[in-house]
Formats: C-alpha cells, sequence, structure tokens
C-alpha cells in the first residue's frame, strides 16, 4: 500500500482505528488492513489438546457439528455449479482432518482432494478416509489437474497476501468452476458497535477483514463473474438483550436485515469463475 492507500478499491479514504496505528481501515470498500500480522508456529496439538483448552473438546469430537455445516455449505455449492457433483472434483485448501471432505464424498463428489499444513490432520484424512491430501502450505502447492469446486473455510484471512492467494486458488479451477470460502467480515455487529473488543480479540493471523462490497471487488477482479454472498452467523443478541419482551420480534426482523444487507461477523462466499 503507498501512503495509506486502499490495496482492494485504491481509495485514498483510510484511517488508523487504533491508537497504535496497527489496523488501517477503508472507509470506502469496508477492508481492515492488520499492519502488525505474524504466522505463529502452527503446532499438530492444534487440533488435539490446543483445541481442547480453547473449546473443551478435540477437533475430532466435533465431527458432527462440523460435518452438519459441511453438507448446508454443499447445498448452497450445488446451487452454484454448473453440473452434477457425480461428475465434479473438488479441492479444499486447509481441509483439516477431512470432514468437509468427507461430507463431499458421501453426497458423490467423484474426487476429493485437500491440502493441509499439519502432518497430524493431513494423515488423519488420509488414513480415516482414503482421501489425497498435500501435506503443504498451500503457496508450495501445485496441480496440473483443474477442479470443479476450490474450497477454503476460515483460511484466506490468514495469509499476507490474500488477493494473491484468492489467484492462485482461482487458477485451479476449471471454467465455471466455484470458489466457495468463509471469512470474518467487518460488516458485523462486532466490529460496528463494540470496535474495542473486535480489535482486543482481533487474531494476530488474521491479515486482512473484508466486507461483502470489498471481497465481491476483489473477486471480479480475480474473473468471477457471479458472487453469491450469505450471512454465516446471525445473532441478534449481539445488539439487542435477550431479556427485552420484543427481542423475538426484534430477532425475526434482525435475521431478515441480515441476510439482505450480509450483516455478520462472519460470512460465505460461493463465485463462479468466468
Amino acid at each position: 500500500m503507498k501512503n495509506n492507500q486502499c490495496g482492494i478499491c485504491l481509495s485514498a479514504k483510510t484511517e488508523f482505528i487504533d491508537k497504535n496505528e496497527n489496523y488501517l481501515f477503508c472507509g470506502n470498500c469496508g477492508t481492515v488492513f492488520f499492519l502488525k500480522h505474524s504466522n505463529p508456529a502452527y503446532s499438530d496439538t492444534y487440533f488435539t489438546t490446543d483445541y481442547l483448552k480453547q473449546y473443551g473438546r478435540t477437533y475430532a469430537d466435533d465431527f458432527q457439528t462440523i460435518y452438519s455445516f459441511s453438507l448446508k455449505r454443499l447445498r448452497r455449492i450445488k446451487k452454484a455449479l454448473s453440473k452434477s457433483p457425480l461428475d465434479s472434483n473438488l479441492l479444499e485448501i486447509g481441509c483439516a482432518l477431512g470432514f468437509f471432505l468427507k461430507a463431499a464424498s458421501d453426497e458423490g463428489y467423484k474426487k476429493c482432494d485437500g491440502v493441509e499444513i499439519s502432518k497430524f490432520a493431513s494423515d488423519y484424512a488420509s488414513e480415516h478416509y482414503n482421501f489425497k491430501v498435500e501435506n503443504v502450505p498451500f503457496g508450495s502447492f501445485y496441480s496440473s489437474e483443474k477442479y470443479d469446486v476450490v474450497c477454503g473455510w476460515y483460511y484466506f484471512e490468514h495469509e499476507k497476501n490474500v488477493p494473491a492467494v484468492l489467484q492462485k486458488a482461482a487458477s485451479f479451477l476449471d471454467l465455471k468452476g466455484v470458489l466457495a470460502f468463509s471469512i470474518p467480515s467487518t460488516n458485523g455487529p462486532l466490529f460496528r458497535f463494540n470496535r474495542e473488543k473486535w480489535i482486543e480479540t482481533h487474531p494476530v493471523d488474521h491479515s486482512m477483514d473484508f466486507s461483502p462490497k470489498s471481497v465481491k471487488m476483489l473477486l471480479k477482479k480475480a474473473g468471477f463473474n457471479k458472487v453469491y454472498i450469505y450471512p454465516a452467523g446471525i445473532h441478534a443478541d449481539r445488539v439487542f438483550t435477550k431479556t427485552l419482551i420484543y427481542f423475538p420480534a426484534v430477532s425475526f426482523f434482525y435475521k431478515l436485515y441480515s441476510h439482505i444487507f450480509k450483516f455478520s461477523d462472519t460470512i460465505e462466499i460461493y463465485a463462479v469463475k468466468k
């Protein structure tokens, strides 16, 4: 970025939103650039003891929840896909233990491959489900094969140069292929109404945070002509108190608003390549 110019929309309407000047926000497109981004060592214990400490269960214990989310995502992919999953192959970037790949395979995808930096996770996916999983960082991944679907669930925000990584992901897609991914969003209640907490809890390994507007701009530049965006989590209680007598009615309209304006702390994107 030159002179704090936005790297997405090239606007000069940027400003720091914290006193330490670590977070540069573009008022035009809604992107936040975290200037102190770093990638901590990615330990294999993330899926076991680390996950257990954070969530009270291991990643493997979360299979059913992740599998259910995966089926919902696969239904959205199917809507955007121009051909049957039975004739399609799929690549997941950051596939973890392979639960999404398992769901895709169960839904009939003819081939499901993965890329995963953790050896523990890649071995688990290969040994339990017999998937081909490359144990390399995505930056080192290469394949001469083209895929009908490329996925990355909460992956891209960890990369230092998100536009370049999205371009690389798109390069593995066949024509009319679908790029499906989820990311944190600045168009949500936490960033909009509790900025201090957003900054306080922002992960050090998230380099950029997007809005629905900025991610759509980015994907159009990357060669996607159709972009579908969904709110990934709708939480009216983050804006209104649950004990309010009119909370059920407010919750209904909040959900409607979230769907129309993609108002959520996280969003899911399904983009179709030209």
